[in-house]
């Protein structure tokens, strides 16, 4: 729409110049030579008029700003009634050296072409284009030169050469439909609708492996979407569903204030497999994940997270840099199940967790109930019945742990575990006192094959004193037998 205000601008100074000198060819040959230095005054780029014949209340002007870059204009006026009936040809070579007359920082070709007719108080500008590869066509009403309202459709528009166009990375490939209905282009009354569409679309695995530092590649991930989005005064409605191998999306409706410019979004993620997203986790995953939350933006910002998962529920709330998650419920079984680990243990898991993300500290507390070894142990735990406390103290990627499960009989114990989550390396003190068997168990390493030590030295005590204590209980057995014979 700049473009073609500047086109109008052209046209004004052409035929309002050419008016004073009366459109004889003599005042046309007087007035070409001022009209390429004051073009070359207000772009700052060499320019040069190719053609120039402004005569009477036609028109016909080739100009070469540079030699990217050619503008035609033909048709007819009257500057009197401010009227206009001309087709215009913009074919850009290259979009950047424009950039005095476009005000955008943008690159590449484009080629636009159409027609401007009418008055001041009533203009039709139409066309179409080439731009990122479409079949693109756009059509506006104006008065006193101000948009009404307007139309355009985009058909498959190429991401990859919109991106290149206005200096974004190359996220991905994929083909952009658009149609756009503005029925009052009035920025305090805006009335209009957009509906938008994404297909055959494929992110660059390269680029964002290598901006988010992921240390194992992301794999090839297809998607595609569409959106419907409505324009009401200073509001901006979206709707929204964005399908993907890793992950789909869907929103029912992203509100938008223009005047306060705040934000405001529901949400629904899907996760058909978490393996797929192994390039982040750095482990396999087994299972699916659905979430839903609301996401607010004003002032200060506001994050929420629901999740049915592992047998109970995650409600997370992050205000700002506040991060908080209830934890209700949680069965280890399916915990386990999802990290792919031996399910070696039975419980319900209710905790709480906070954490500040710029300072990056914060705690974690949770209780344990309902606990029960599923597999044959050394010391048969399997009937006992666990409950007990687990927290852990977290400063950036230091973790100190402590655990505390107790049965009728039996109890499990660590204080201050040491976890680094940066390099997995573990190093914990376990105490354990299985049917009232006391022994110690050492890790030290990687957290998925640490070296392990146990201490049994108590439990050796305990059945010496055991096997002495019989022997002895035997002999006096004995002896007072033989005693008792003797007396009777």
């Amino acid at each position: 729409m700049k473009m073609v205000g500047w086109l109008l601008g052209i046209v004004v100074l052409f035929v309002g110049v050419a008016y004073v000198l009366l459109f004889t060819p003599l005042g046309n040959s007087i007035i070409k030579p001022i009209i390429e230095t004051e073009i070359q005054k207000q772009i700052h780029i060499p320019s040069k008029l190719k053609r120039f014949s402004v005569e009477m209340s036609n028109l016909d002007i080739l100009l070469e700003i540079n030699p990217s870059n050619t503008i035609a204009l033909k048709g007819t006026y009257s500057l009197l009634l401010q009227s206009f009936d001309i087709n215009y040809d913009v074919d850009a070579g290259e979009l950047a050296t424009l950039k005095q007359i476009t005000g955008a920082d943008i690159r590449g070709d484009l080629h636009l072409s159409g027609k401007v007719n009418g008055s001041k108080e009533k203009m039709l500008i139409d066309g179409h284009s080439n731009m990122a590869d479409s079949k693109t066509t756009f059509s506006a009403v104006l008065k006193d030169f101000q948009p009404k309202s307007a139309k355009v459709n985009i058909k498959d528009l190429k991401l990859q050469k919109l991106l290149y166009m206005i200096k974004q990375p190359h996220y991905g490939d994929a083909l952009l439909d658009l149609d756009v209905v503005v029925d009052n282009a009035d920025v305090e009354n805006l009335q209009g609708i957009v509906k938008s569409r994404i297909k055959n679309g494929l992110l660059d695995s390269r680029y964002f492996t290598k901006a988010y530092r992921f240390k194992l590649p992301m794999p090839k991930s297809t998607f595609h979407a569409v959106a419907t989005t409505i324009l009401n005064n200073n509001s901006i409605d979206t709707k929204a569903d964005i399908f993907s191998t890793l992950a789909d999306l869907h929103v029912k409706k992203v509100h938008f204030d223009m005047k306060d410019t705040t934000l405001k979004s529901d949400y629904k993620v899907k996760v058909d497999n978490l393996d797929k997203l192994y390039f982040v986790t750095k482990r396999h995953l087994k299972g699916s994940f659905i979430a839903n939350g609301e996401l607010k933006k004003a002032k200060d910002m506001d994050f929420t997270i629901h999740s049915n998962i592992a047998g109970g529920k995650v409600d997370v709330k992050l205000h700002n840099d506040d991060f908080h998650a209830d934890i209700n419920k949680l069965q280890t079984l399916d915990i386990l199940d999802i990290l792919i680990y031996p399910k070696i243990f039975k419980s319900n898991i209710d905790a709480k967790i906070d954490y500040n993300l710029a300072v990056q500290k914060g705690r974690f507390k949770g209780f344990l109930s309902n606990g029960k070894f599923i597999k044959n142990q050394v010391f048969d735990l399997r009937k006992q019945i666990f409950r007990g406390d687990v927290s852990a103290d977290i400063n950036r990627e230091n973790i100190l742990a402590s655990l505390n499960l107790r049965s009728n009989t039996s109890l499990i114990m660590t204080k201050d575990t040491y976890l680094n989550s940066k390099t997995n390396h573990i190093k914990s003190v376990i105490d354990i006192s299985a049917n009232g068997n006391p022994f110690v168990v050492k890790l030290d390493g990687n957290i998925e094959r640490p070296k392990v030590r146990i201490d049994a030295g108590k439990i050796l005590k305990k059945e010496v004193t055991k096997a002495v204590v019989k022997e002895l209980k035997r002999h006096l057995d004995k002896d007072v037998s033989n005693l008792l014979k003797r007396l009777f």
